[in-house]
C-alpha cells in the first residue's frame, strides 16, 4: 500500500526511548544549555538518544524491529550535533554553527536561541548535494516552548506535523500529519500512550496507534486506508 511506506518513514522520524548512562558519575556537562534538548522534547543533560520501533513478535517470541537507531546527539555544552530529523551540525570554537549535512546548510534560530529552521536545499544546479540530505525544516513553538508544528520539505516530498499536548507535558499526546509524494497525499493521526519513564522524566516506552488515508490525484474515489499499531522504545545516555 502507498500509505504504508509513508507511515514507516513517519514512524522512524517520530520514535524514541531511554537509558541513563550517567547515574553513578558526576556530569561532565557543567555548562550544558538545554535549549536544543528541549526542542527535541527531552529533559536533563542528554548526550544521545537511540530509538526502536517494535511491530510485534515472531513465532519464537523475538521482537520484530530493525533495532535501535541513533536519533539525536548533543555535545557537552548541550549543542545539537544530530537532530531527530537526521540533520547534522558542526560548530567553531566559539560555538557558532559552521557546517551542517553539507556545505550549503543553513540554521535559523529565534531570539530565545531555539531552532526554527534548517535548510539544506540547493538554490541552483551547481550546488550538487546528496538528495538524501535535502531538507527544508520550519518549526513553531507554543507559549510553553514546545514544538507544535513541523513543516518538512524533502526531495520530491513533504509533510506537516501538528502536535497536541496534555497539561504541561513536554511529550505530545497526538500528532496530526499531512504529506505525500508526487500526486499522492496522505492524511492521518498518531495517538501516543506512554508506558514508562526514566529518572529524568523522559519517556522510554510508548504505544502508538497511527491511522491514515492516502489518495491519489485522479483516483480520489478509491482512497487507501491503513492502521498501524506498534511500540516505540528509547535508550537515552546522559552527560
Amino acid at each position: 500500500m502507498k500509505v504504508y511506506g509513508f507511515l514507516m518513514i513517519a514512524v522512524l522520524a517520530l520514535v524514541a526511548s531511554c537509558r541513563n548512562g550517567a547515574d553513578n558519575n558526576e556530569s561532565k556537562a557543567v555548562n550544558y544549555d538545554a535549549t536544543d534538548a528541549r526542542t527535541m522534547g527531552l529533559l536533563g543533560e542528554v548526550k544521545e538518544v537511540k530509538v526502536a520501533a517494535i511491530f510485534g513478535f515472531s513465532e519464537n517470541g523475538d521482537e520484530v524491529t530493525d533495532g535501535y537507531q541513533l536519533q539525536a546527539v548533543f555535545d557537552e555544552n548541550g549543542r545539537v550535533l544530530l537532530d531527530r530529523w537526521g540533520n547534522k551540525y558542526e560548530y567553531d570554537a566559539e560555538g557558532n554553527f559552521v557546517k551542517g549535512s553539507s556545505d550549503i546548510a543553513k540554521v535559523t534560530r529565534d531570539d530565545k536561541g531555539r531552532l526554527v529552521g534548517y535548510h539544506n536545499m540547493p538554490t541552483y544546479y551547481t550546488q550538487a548535494i546528496d538528495y538524501y540530505h535535502y531538507i527544508s525544516l520550519e518549526l513553531s513553538y507554543d507559549e510553553k516552548g514546545r514544538v507544535v508544528s513541523e513543516e518538512i520539505g524533502r526531495w520530491e516530498s513533504g509533510n506537516t506535523n501538528t502536535y497536541i499536548y496534555e497539561g504541561d507535558n513536554i511529550y505530545p499526546q497526538r500528532n496530526s500529519f499531512i504529506g505525500g509524494e508526487s500526486i499522492t497525499v496522505t492524511k492521518g493521526t498518531s495517538v501516543y500512550k506512554y508506558i514508562s519513564f526514566d529518572k529524568k522524566g523522559n519517556w522510554i516506552e510508548r504505544e502508538v496507534i497511527t491511522e491514515a488515508v492516502s489518495t491519489s490525484e485522479g483516483d480520489e474515489e478509491n482512497p487507501d486506508a491503513y492502521k498501524l499499531e506498534y511500540t516505540e522504545k528509547r535508550e537515552i545516555v546522559y552527560w
